[in-house]
């Protein structure tokens, strides 16, 4: 697994990148997790998949300096950079060919990530895979205990 930075305007990006495959795989974690925790699917990515697992902003090692909340707009700029950029183990994308298609896994906050690019990418996507995605059915004891200030204070 090869740990990488990526500069994106004033901010360090943290990924790691694994595997050698044509078919790509972005990954995304958890709240209060990091990129890190999918370092379990490198031993079944062969030459058949490539990895991208990314450190959301304020998680892991990326370093998120903007002014500004971060946009899914953004993540998209920053995967088409990770794509692009060169490897030991990888050949660059070249700019994103027409055509290209990727796999999105997220788990918990990031299947929320998934889906949201997935509404400003859905011609690349060929899949996701969502793991406990978080927001998808409002549960009434989450909402309660994060969106009421009784139910924050027992919390």
């Amino acid at each position: 697994m090869e740990h990488r930075l990526l500069s994106y305007k004033s901010s360090k990006i943290s990924y790691y990148q694994f595997g050698s495959g044509e078919k790509i795989v972005l990954c995304f974690h958890g709240y209060g997790e990091n990129a890190s925790g999918f370092s379990f699917l490198e031993k079944y990515a062969g030459n058949i998949f490539t990895f991208y697992s990314i450190d959301l902003p304020y998680h892991g090692q990326t370093s998120w300096n903007e002014n500004a909340d971060f946009q899914r707009e953004y993540l998209r700029d920053i995967i088409y950079k990770i794509l692009d950029a060169p490897s030991e183990k990888a050949e660059p994308r070249k700019n994103m060919v027409p055509g290209f298609r990727i796999t999105m896994i997220g788990f918990s906050l990031g299947g929320r990530i998934a889906l949201s690019l997935y509404e400003i990418m859905s011609q690349q996507v060929e899949k996701i895979v969502l793991l406990a995605p978080d927001g998808l059915k409002i549960n009434f004891w989450y909402w309660l205990s994060t969106q009421t200030w009784l139910g924050n204070k027992f919390f």
